[in-house]
């Protein structure tokens, strides 16, 4: 493989891990954001020596470049929330599962936490057994692609940043 070529590989698998963060920590991002904005809200323009430091800018500066990073959280959010609304009643579940195994910290093996509490959650849903609704690891590492691949491609169209 080209050097080029494995530049873009490596590329697309940081832009992956990016949209990895943002579908795990959504709620948490998502009240910051709201957070954030609350405070720049409040944060009014002024003379110097008034309100907070904005360091080496006005606060006029210092409020613009809040905003802008604002602006690329917004795009994140919005991108997560349509890939969201495009997953099955089971695929959300899955999601709710994944990132509930992402925030234990004593969790070692996502697909193992998911896949018991999956199964339950859906025998209960629709009845019979645990085992009738055991996904496979392959499968659950598939929708967790899926998921990925598909916020990825959003947040491009969308003009998402990737760090």
């Amino acid at each position: 493989m080209a050097e080029k070529d494995e530049d873009i590989c490596a590329e697309l698998a940081r832009d992956k891990e990016t949209a990895k963060l943002w579908v795990l920590n959504y709620a948490s991002r998502k009240k910051e954001y709201y957070e954030n904005i609350k405070y720049l809200r409040d944060q009014l323009p002024g003379p110097a020596g008034l309100g907070r430091s904005a360091g080496n800018g006005s606060q006029t500066e210092w409020k613009v470049v809040r905003m802008e990073d604002l602006d690329a959280s917004e795009k994140w959010l919005l991108a997560v929330e349509a890939m969201q609304s495009t997953l099955s009643e089971k695929k959300l579940l899955f999601l709710s599962l994944r990132r509930e195994a992402h925030r234990k910290p004593n969790v070692i093996n996502w697909a193992n936490y998911v896949r018991h509490r999956y199964a339950r959650a859906m025998a209960a849903r629709y009845g019979g057994t645990e085992e009738r609704f055991c996904p496979s690891d392959t499968t659950l590492y598939t929708w967790w692609d899926e998921i990925l691949d598909l916020t990825r491609l959003i947040a491009y169209k969308r003009g998402c940043r990737f760090f």
